[in-house]
């Protein structure tokens, strides 16, 4: 079973009224000198700027709260500066410090499997989706893939941003990528870093009727939705169901019998390969949000604190026929979308819109760990008011 942690998965918190500005210029910590066209953006929004000639930069119209501001340039390293804003106008004057090295060069390895390697990165960060599949990755050749036969890995990075074209969604997203790893003997995949996204123009106003319900359709559902309808205890008239889930290791081929709890359970057997080292007992008592979350001791937003894994089956839509063919289901097998969520941690915070403080910490499966950048929408997505 493949595991995904996704720094592209980050969310972010958003005040609905008050909003803050942010101006500031950037410099080469090398010399001093002021750099031009300088990417300068909110992580996973559509907030952003590009430095003038003179180093300069202004994002407006930002709501309060909390955010990662991202400094991008080619040949230098990633800033990444935390903030939180409140009313606030700020300005800073920041500085990037050159990679060693590589100051405005590109490293690309010659390997003769490039193209196998490049299938397999657009596969496991894209998707397998119909929307990924109409995703294309515009600057591959930035793009630096290397295979580690002794660890069975692929790992990339890239020295600039990658320009994946969606249009399925009206998307230009620009992703400042900061490692992708693939093991293959241990059966994850783990890439982070920094998306923007732009809206596309569209041609006429289908188009752009068309891009917003496929927005609504790709937002409903995800983990995204999940975490705010959550916050506000919505689960049920958001179309979400809740349940516990243990799982155990299984020993002599038999599954352990789940400890504690005397709940009733049910062994879940019919989407789970009996040749899996673990058997997961099903829970099927509602799960109140008190066993899910607790208030922070300050501040606004929850704590997540539960114990082996949550399944949230999100009822409102059945799984995509694409995620069949990954699963190696027929047709007729075709389920509401359902996703386990897990913590790797004791507690993780919350904020007061659904951002997570550690997003490393959390681990999905199932529908969400199959759903790639091809399903993501800007964290400033705001459901359309009916």
């Amino acid at each position: 079973m493949k595991l995904l942690l996704s720094a592209a998965c980050l969310l972010i918190c958003l005040a609905t009224f008050s909003q803050s500005r942010i101006t500031g210029t950037i410099r080469s910590e090398k010399d001093g000198a002021t750099l031009a066209f300088a990417s300068v953006f909110l992580s996973q929004t559509t907030l952003g700027d590009r430095t003038t000639e003179q180093g300069h930069f202004t994002v407006r119209n930002i709501p309060n709260g909390r955010y990662e501001l991202i400094v991008s340039y080619l040949g230098y390293e990633t800033l990444v500066v935390p903030l939180a804003l409140q009313d606030t106008t700020l300005t800073l004057n920041l500085r990037l410090k050159p990679k060693a090295g590589q100051l405005g060069e590109v490293v690309i390895r010659s390997d003769p499997d490039r193209e196998r390697w490049l299938a397999t990165f657009r596969e496991t960060f894209l998707g397998t989706s119909r929307a990924a599949r109409a995703c294309r990755i515009t600057n591959e050749n930035i793009l630096d893939l290397h295979y580690d036969q002794d660890h069975h890995q692929l790992t990339g990075s890239s020295d600039g941003m990658l320009i994946v074209d969606n249009p399925t969604l009206g998307y230009r997203v620009k992703y400042v990528l900061q490692g992708y790893v693939n093991d293959f003997g241990r059966g994850y995949v783990l890439y982070y870093g920094f998306p923007q996204f732009e809206e596309m123009k569209a041609k006429n106003r289908r188009q752009q009727a068309k891009w917003e319900e496929r927005r609504l359709l790709a937002y409903r559902g995800s983990s995204m939705h999940f975490m705010r309808s959550l916050m506000n205890k919505r689960l049920k008239e958001d179309g979400f169901q809740v349940n516990k889930i243990v799982r155990v290791e299984r020993k002599n081929t038999a599954a352990q019998r789940a400890p504690g709890d005397t709940a009733q359970r049910v062994l879940v057997g019919n989407r789970q390969p009996v040749f899996s080292r673990y058997a997961d007992y099903l829970y099927t008592g509602e799960v109140s949000y008190d066993s899910i979350y607790h208030k922070p001791v300050q501040g606004t937003g929850i704590v997540l604190h539960f114990t082996n894994y949550l399944q949230v089956v999100y009822k409102n839509e059945k799984e995509a026929f694409e995620y069949l063919q990954f699963k190696g289901r027929r047709a007729d097998k075709r389920y509401a979308q359902t996703s386990l969520v897990h913590l790797f941690v004791p507690e993780v915070g919350v904020d007061a819109n659904g951002n997570v403080d550690a997003p490393a910490d959390v681990v999905f499966e199932g529908y969400w760990g199959w759903e790639k950048v091809a399903e993501m929408v800007p964290l400033d997505y705001k459901e359309p008011v009916k």
